[in-house]
């Protein structure tokens, strides 16, 4: 998952808690007789939190890959041993390219536990307003090249 992608998800938590604190009051104080607006506002606060349990999963893999072993593609131990080892080799460009992609990491790893609590708490006031997101359908399935 890139920089970016984690940047619009976390804002994507943030307008959604917003969204639902603000709309679900009026929501429930509505006798379905509700306008138009307001149920295509409540339709995409309904998609919305559907996705919440399927980003939050995806931010709990990147941080499991992040913060794993130097023999885990992805880890920023093994990232950090490329760079050792481009540095040992004197490969300059490589290490350069490779220094680049570990600031981009640190950098997600600093944003990834915000992102992780603003999901928890959009999931949380989904499930306190009957949104949903309360779990993902399919989970995703990790497999370690033992298992294969």
């Amino acid at each position: 998952m890139t920089l970016r992608s984690l940047v619009t998800a976390a804002g994507l938590g943030t307008a959604l808690v917003a969204a639902v604190s603000l709309a679900a009051p009026a929501m429930a104080t509505t006798t379905g007789t509700g306008t138009a607006g307001q149920q295509l506002r409540h339709d995409r606060l309904v998609r919305a939190c559907a996705r919440v349990p399927f980003a939050l999963d995806r931010a709990h893999l990147v941080q499991e890959r992040i913060d794993g072993p130097a023999s885990l593609p992805g880890s920023m131990a093994h990232l950090q041993a490329r760079i050792d080892k481009a540095t040992a080799a004197g490969k300059t460009d490589l290490v350069t390219l490779l220094n680049d992609r570990m600031k981009v990491r640190k950098d997600l790893v600093t944003l990834l536990p915000d992102r992780i609590t603003m999901l928890q708490d959009a999931q949380r006031i989904c499930t306190e307003h009957g949104l949903g997101g309360t779990t993902a359908t399919t989970a995703p399935t990790t497999t370690s090249p033992a298992n294969s």
